[in-house]
């Protein structure tokens, strides 16, 4: 089975850009993709799972962006048989228990906050490694196949 890649989904390209810096000072050994907005990461994750390349992924998701939000994406996600399966994290800069609330209830794996140093979002990209070493992840099923 191959690795479980990272997908980062956030509209902010500061945010990516940190992102991409830290997984590759730290020599993650992952693919790391990125969207920009949820319709963009549901698209990706279907296109993953439709090439039948058996990759699995790890979502870390924002909740504001464009076109798509990230409950839009958790709420597609749990209704979409073959991507029910993906863990997602929110990764947001609310900490506003009622964003806290609905991110879990729309079935998502935990809830980090933003940070904005290269040491905290190092510190992000440390976690969710140390997940995935003790966690094993399924790929997402096409949706051909449900």
């Amino acid at each position: 089975m191959a690795e479980t890649g990272i997908l980062v989904v956030d509209d902010d390209s500061v945010i990516r850009i940190s992102i991409e810096r830290a997984a590759r000072k730290q020599g993650m050994p992952r693919q790391v993709a990125f969207a920009k907005n949820g319709r963009e990461a549901l698209e990706y994750l279907e296109r993953s799972a439709d090439a039948g390349e058996g990759r699995s992924w790890l979502v870390l998701l924002d909740i504001n962006m464009p076109v798509m939000d990230g409950f839009g994406v958790l709420d597609a996600i749990s209704e979409r048989e073959g991507l029910a399966r993906v863990p997602v994290f929110v990764l947001s800069s609310s900490d506003a228990p009622n964003d806290i609330d609905k991110a879990y209830s729309r079935g998502a794996a935990g809830y980090i906050l933003k940070g904005t140093s290269m040491a905290e979002v190092s510190d992000t990209l440390e976690f969710i490694e140390s997940y995935l070493q003790n966690v094993r992840v399924l790929p997402p099923i096409s949706s051909n196949a449900v």
